[in-house]
């Protein structure tokens, strides 16, 4: 995943550090006027298999961040592809459940299109299984440290003013976001569990949906 710097200059502005070679998806069709899979084996072409890796891996870290952080507004306009051919999301105005207008719209665990689908050859491929597995290994690894993203939240909330905080009662916020660790689950049952996530992800309506609607309102292509 690529982090990037903010600089806080008051309550109600900052910096935020460039991502150099780097497009917006959005940008991206705007510029080509063709779909992902066949940009990359076009663009990347010796190099395909290797921004094909690149794209899977830094996908799985992403949709596991927008998973428990329960993020909103993803749209082609927040997420980026870089010059190896990963995927980048920004701006996270939009967590914990919140979402653009209040409406709970987006409802999949995370943003998984038909168009990643096909960059990972398709459902049954070996790239598609791999995904799994990163999914699977890293959301376990994430559960080590349960406890102090717990305490950074409770932390986050005491008298905040953060939308997210705003007009809802702390305590059940932190509860969603425990509940999204399942910690019920023995890491036997993770894998599976991911997989069901990503199954209730792929070609999900209120995506597609909500792609159309950016798409109608601020014309940000699908």
């Amino acid at each position: 995943m690529r982090t990037y710097e903010i600089i806080i200059t008051s309550r109600s502005s900052g910096l935020i550090e460039i991502i150099p070679d780097s497009i917006s998806i959005d940008g991206l069709k705007r510029k080509t006027n063709t779909d992902l899979n066949t940009f990359y084996r076009n663009f990347f072409h010796h190099h395909f298999k290797e921004a094909q890796n690149n794209f899977v891996e830094s996908l799985a870290g992403y949709s596991l961040v927008t998973y428990l952080l329960n993020l909103k507004d993803r749209h082609n306009g927040n997420i980026m592809i870089d010059m190896k051919g990963r995927i980048i999301h920004i701006d996270f105005g939009f967590i914990l459940g919140i979402s653009p207008g209040n409406v709970g719209f987006e409802t999949a665990p995370f943003k998984m299109t038909k168009e990643y689908l096909n960059l990972m050859d398709g459902i049954n491929s070996g790239v598609y299984n791999y995904f799994i597995a990163l999914l699977t290994k890293g959301f376990l690894e994430l559960r080590k440290y349960f406890d102090s993203f717990v305490k950074i939240i409770e932390v986050m909330s005491k008298n905040s003013d953060m939308p997210c905080f705003q007009g809802r009662d702390p305590n059940i916020v932190i509860k969603d976001f425990i509940e999204r660790f399942h910690l019920e689950k023995d890491e036997n049952d993770i894998q599976e569990l991911m997989a069901s996530l990503t199954r209730d992800s792929i070609n999900s309506w209120s995506t597609y949906q909500y792609d159309m609607y950016q798409q109608l309102t601020n014309g940000i292509k699908p």
